[in-house]
């Protein structure tokens, strides 16, 4: 059957094989017109042809969205006289303040596009969960174009820089499978194709933060990270890969006498040694999640392994770990993880050096430097600004008291100070102090950029906060009325999963008599994890996900 005369810009590389003999447009630097190609499209796809019909389909859902991002960044930036609210980020703060906005007004005098390379909104406190097949990665993102219909534009873009002094975002586009696979080789991808710049009146930065390696030499080369889908996926394929390597492993030395050597069990220990740095929330879930794990799916699955030589240690700089909880928090975690799970604690240990095979520490207690093995390092120890934030306050009036390892600093409706008025900052990259804390900044935690971000989307809508713009010449600026009362902080506790079905509560009246812990608290976790995803899907998917483990165990498949 002779194939029908598809035109592929984009996916020409891609799909000239499938399809065969076809007439093909030139699309060097992306020189194309969409309407041809969507029109093409459509007549390919009445063809009999399986793998045209396929090919076009593909291909008119890519000139779609291509043509869709166009539009949004073409309308961005036309003359209007809606006050541009741009909105850089995709993660608590951006997905509270869109969930708690009201739905746009054909009369509102203000338009909302939010832009973000991430496509998706994530629920990060589940991340622990995911590298062992406990929940599904899947159940705990949602699309932003969900969350943004009705009430504003999504473009799929990073942000290459901010100039406050033109309002203007450099952006760069998504890249197709085309310039994806050019850039990858080193090509000349016409990056004036990809590259594009979105003015603001109002821009709302909330990029969250990176993971902090607070410079120590090698952790980027050797450690494992948990802070995107992309992490908790690497992570929980590559410790798949390594149980594997030890079953084949003992499995060899049970065969052959001659391999069960001292050397091969050292190398098995290792393969099944994991070691998390960092004894915050983070790192504690993530040994409870691995416990669980070996204690409760490994014995079945690698039955080969020796369960003596599996080994989880979690290393802490301070004297016990959780030391933003109640004290007494934990020492219970610390009990529970020696009796039960089996996690080795190793407290007042400061790595100053990773390398391929050893951890490089400084015993805090006796000051003795110290070389311990690992087998893989999960490093879990905080964040640290966005690099987009450190770019930005470089060019805005300095600050008393700033550092690069601090967000920016804002007033108490969250304006970012040296920005007169027309940069917001929210979540981790802004710094608010706590009157409560004896004027401590706010924690970089997902409760606080909620409270932020609805708060900022409360004022938005009952008028309280306005984008005031006097003239077309003169910059515009966010004007609060007086009688606005200022955002005030409330701490509702907050929970930590130990392990064994169990967790902890540290109820927010202060003190030790404020913690719970214990079966009933493990069952209050899970149910408080699911009902706080963004929506019924992702609460019926992460429910099911509990069941499911429940029933057939952990999914440890590498895809």
């Amino acid at each position: 059957m002779a194939h029908c005369a598809v035109t592929t810009p984009s996916l020409y590389l891609s799909t000239r094989r499938m399809l065969g003999p076809m007439h093909a447009m030139t699309h060097s630097n992306h020189v194309y017109d969409s309407k041809v190609v969507l029109r093409r499209a459509r007549v390919s796809r009445r063809s009999n042809c399986k793998h045209c019909v396929q090919a076009a389909a593909a291909m008119q859902d890519e000139f779609q969205e291509r043509d869709v991002v166009d539009a949004v960044i073409s309308s961005g930036n036309q003359a209007t006289d809606k006050k541009r609210i741009v909105v850089v980020g995709s993660g608590w703060a951006t997905a509270t303040f869109l969930k708690t906005l009201r739905k746009q007004q054909k009369d509102s005098d203000v338009s909302i596009t939010v832009v973000s390379p991430r496509n998706y909104f994530l629920y990060t406190p589940l991340l622990p969960s995911t590298i062992t097949g406990l929940v599904e990665e899947r159940s705990i993102v949602e699309p932003m174009r969900n969350l943004v219909k009705e009430k504003g534009t999504f473009v799929e873009a990073a942000v290459l820089d901010v100039d406050p002094e033109k309002k203007e975002l450099l952006c760069e586009k998504t890249f197709c499978s085309v310039c994806a696979a050019k850039k990858k080789n080193g090509e000349k991808t016409g990056e004036h194709d990809h590259t594009f710049v979105l003015k603001y009146d109002v821009l709302v930065m909330a990029v969250g933060s990176v993971t902090a390696d607070f410079g120590v030499p090698g952790v980027r080369e050797h450690c494992w990270f948990l802070k995107s889908v992309e992490d908790a996926h690497s992570l929980r394929v590559h410790l798949n890969k390594r149980y594997e390597q030890a079953a084949q492993l003992t499995s060899r030395m049970k065969e052959y006498p001659e391999e069960a050597t001292e050397k091969n069990e050292e190398l098995r220990k290792r393969l099944l040694n994991v070691t998390i740095v960092g004894g915050g929330p983070t790192g504690v879930e993530v040994a409870a999640e691995l416990s669980d794990f070996v204690l409760q799916d490994m014995v079945k699955l690698f039955p080969e392994v020796p369960l003596e030589d599996v080994s989880i240690s979690l290393m802490d700089p301070g004297d016990h770990v959780l030391r933003q909880y109640s004290p007494s928090i934990g020492e219970y975690a610390q009990k529970l993880f020696l009796e039960k799970q089996h996690v080795d604690i190793m407290l007042n240990k400061r790595i100053v050096g990773v390398e391929e095979e050893f951890l490089l520490a400084t015993n805090l207690a006796t000051g003795e430097e110290e070389r311990l093995p690992y087998g893989t390092c999960v490093w879990a120890t905080g964040v640290q600004p966005h690099p987009l934030v450190k770019g930005l306050k470089a060019k805005l009036e300095p600050q008393p008291g700033d550092s690069e390892r601090k967000g920016f600093f804002v007033d108490e409706y969250f304006r970012v100070q040296g920005s007169q008025g027309s940069i917001l900052a929210l979540g981790d990259c802004a710094v608010m102090a706590n009157p409560k804390e004896e004027g401590r900044p706010l924690p970089a935690t997902a409760q606080v950029a909620r409270q932020e971000a609805a708060y900022l989307a409360k004022l938005l809508d009952d008028g309280s906060m306005k984008v005031q713009k006097e003239s077309a010449e003169q910059p515009a600026q966010v004007v609060v009325k007086e009688t606005t009362a200022p955002f005030q902080y409330k701490h509702l506790g907050q929970l930590a999963y130990l392990g064994h079905d169990e967790a902890a509560f540290d109820l927010p009246v202060g003190g030790d008599k404020g913690t719970l812990h214990g079966l009933a608290i493990g069952h209050l976790w899970r149910g408080m994890e699911t009902m706080m995803q963004v929506s019924p899907r992702n609460m019926s998917m992460v429910f099911f996900d509990w069941v499911r483990v429940k029933l057939f165990g952990r999914n440890m498949s590498d895809v």
